[in-house]
């Protein structure tokens, strides 16, 4: 029985960032796959302050590795991303369309960090399983290890707007529950996968850890 949340069903998001200094918002890009129990696994993640091009380059990649059935890309104000993305991803043959989120729908009208405080029940239950590590290299050629980051900066000191330098990541996650993305988890595994509640860990070999 093959319980490796990387052979899951895969979901991608992207939350865009509009500049490139070194004190901007970084662009996040999460593949998630979904498990037992109504869990989600981040299985890979870019996290860096990108260029059109080079975000371009990093959905490609990411589609041609993973091949998620859904792929949302957070659009706001009069930004046409996905009109142009799409267009690339079509002369590239992958048959995949970025669906836009953020400009309209159930939760348009929501601050970012009202969608965070509706993700928090997930952290809390344990649905969402994050790997020990996640080593990255970003485009200044600099190795970080994005779970190390995203726990210390973001998610541990988050107390609302404004109480952290960036929040990239805890928004991405907050996308996990737009409606667009339309989660599907498989709740047929076998018994041997079931018996463990959603805050147990680690997950599989060891290489899994829910936060709660």
């Amino acid at each position: 029985m093959n319980n490796d949340p990387r052979k899951w069903q895969a979901y991608g998001i992207c939350d865009a960032a509009r500049a490139t200094h070194h004190k901007a918002d970084r662009t996040s890009i999460g593949i998630f796959t979904t498990g037992p129990q109504q869990r989600v696994f981040l299985v890979d993640w870019v996290l860096d302050r990108m260029e059109p091009g080079q975000r371009g380059d990093a959905i490609v990649r990411l589609i041609r590795k993973w091949k998620p059935v859904r792929f949302t890309y957070e659009e706001i104000a009069y930004s046409s991303d996905t009109f142009y993305l799409n267009e690339r991803l079509q002369k590239a043959e992958i048959d995949l369309r970025l669906i836009p989120v953020g400009g309209r729908g159930p939760r348009h009208c929501l601050s970012k960090h009202e969608r965070i405080c509706q993700i928090a029940e997930w952290w809390r239950e344990g649905r969402i399983v994050l790997p020990r590590q996640l080593l990255y290299t970003q485009v200044d050629g600099k190795v970080v290890d994005l779970i190390t980051y995203f726990v210390n900066e973001e998610f541990l000191p988050y107390r609302g707007e404004n109480t952290t330098r960036h929040d990239d990541g805890l928004d991405m996650f907050s996308r996990l529950l737009d409606d667009e993305l339309r989660l599907e988890f498989d709740m047929d595994r076998g018994e041997e996968e079931q018996e463990d509640g959603p805050n147990d860990r680690p997950i599989g070999r060891g290489g899994w850890e829910a936060l709660y």
